[in-house]
């Protein structure tokens, strides 16, 4: 029994001096202590970038959401009434100004043409003809006028034979008097009826001018109505809507309405923006948009409009801007994110808000301290905007700050 009770202690004590030295070769290694004046761990600088302060404009921004409209939308209508022959786009065509769109029948537009040349024909010679008779009115004026000018010449000599002074016989017997008396009254009358028929002849031709120029226009009105038998694009855009079918009677009044175009060469981006934000922005303001899934939709614009009501719903109002589109990437209807420069600073040192921390003193930076490695410093700051921040004091153009 007793040598049992020894062999168990002897056990005891092994394992336990088995287990010590097991924890004891489980325990992590301390470091070896570094040199003094050695350069920190890498992992401090690798956990940010340096970046380079330049100075440069800052701008503040208010973010809104804007959608494009086309510039103008228009409902072709038909100017005269017909039956469609032929409808010559469809929905996404692209058409240039004056484009024919839809073909309306010819036919009567064609007759009511020729009824009219044979009307401005019929009074031309009507006019003609009137000019004609002038001429010969106006010859037979002037031979009219040379018959009384000698009958008056020839009575004024019978006049001095007969009409002698007291106590003179006359030359002449009174018949010869009587006849010159009358050949001058016969000459003078013919004069007066041949400068009537004159003036009749006159206003037949002012009545035939007036008639050709009624026939005129009426020509002119007929070849325009069949000219408007080809309904054409107003102006540069794309065909949105297609609302009628060969075959369709179609009227003037009331219109009917043919196809749609929109004028998308350049859109209107229409946004509103907080009451409070009214007194900095006015046209020529910039403004940037961002579309997503529009490649390449990112731009530029300026304020084109300030519209001059406020929405009582929503304390906004509304702004525009116009957007080129001569490529025609955009459509109306987009949804962008719009960006409007409220206020800017120019040659302002700007860092991102990033790089900045916050403490109980203000803000601060970490800045290159010329050995690589980032020291802390104060800076006062400026504009803020989502993004970034103006450093007013605490750092110097060209200084390197770290951004986290």
């Amino acid at each position: 029994m007793t040598r049992h009770l020894v062999s168990s202690i002897l056990l005891t004590t092994a394992g336990l001096a088995a287990g010590c030295t097991r924890q004891a070769s489980d325990a992590p290694t301390p470091p070896a202590p570094r040199p003094s004046g050695s350069a920190p761990a890498a992992a401090s600088v690798a956990s940010g970038t340096w970046l380079e302060v330049r100075p440069r404009t800052l701008r503040e921004e208010v973010p809104a959401v804007g959608s494009f409209r086309a510039r103008q939308t228009t409902r072709v209508g038909a100017e005269v009434s017909g039956e469609v022959e032929a409808v010559l786009v469809d929905v996404g065509s692209v058409v240039a100004a004056g484009d024919p769109l839809v073909q309306l029948d010819r036919t009567f537009f064609e007759i009511e043409v020729a009824q009219r040349r044979a009307e401005v024909e019929s009074a031309r010679a009507r006019l003609a003809s009137a000019t004609q008779a002038i001429e010969t009115a106006e010859a037979e004026v002037e031979h009219a006028r040379a018959a009384l000018g000698e009958a008056e010449l020839l009575l004024e000599r019978m006049r001095a034979l007969w009409e002698k002074p007291e106590g003179q016989a006359p030359s002449i017997p009174k018949s010869r008097y009587d006849e010159a008396h009358f050949a001058q009254r016969e000459a003078a009358a013919r004069l007066r009826s041949t400068e009537s028929r004159l003036a009749e002849a006159q206003a037949r031709r002012t009545e035939a001018t007036v008639g050709v120029t009624q026939a005129s226009e009426g020509l002119r009105y007929a070849e325009r109505r069949l000219e408007k038998t080809v309904v054409s694009a107003p102006y540069a855009g794309v065909v949105t809507a297609r609302l009628v079918d060969a075959g369709e009677p179609v009227t003037a009044t009331p219109v009917t309405h043919l196809v749609e175009v929109q004028e998308t060469s350049a859109l209107h981006l229409e946004f509103s923006l907080p009451q409070e934000t009214l007194p900095s922005v006015r046209k020529g303001t910039p403004v940037r948009y961002q579309i997503e899934g529009v490649p390449d939709g990112a731009g530029e614009a300026l304020v084109e409009r300030v519209f001059p009501t406020i929405e009582e719903a929503t304390r906004s109002f509304r702004c525009r801007v116009v957007v080129e589109n001569a490529a025609g990437k955009l459509q109306p209807g987009l949804l962008a994110r719009v960006f409007v420069t409220t206020r800017a600073v120019d040659d302002a040192l700007v860092v991102p808000r990033a790089a900045l921390g916050a403490g109980e003193k203000g803000w601060s930076l970490s800045v290159d301290g010329g050995d690589g490695r980032p020291a802390p410093r104060a800076v006062q700051l400026g504009v803020l905007t989502e993004g970034e921040a103006q450093v007013v004091s605490g750092l110097a153009p060209g200084e390197r700050v770290l951004v986290p």
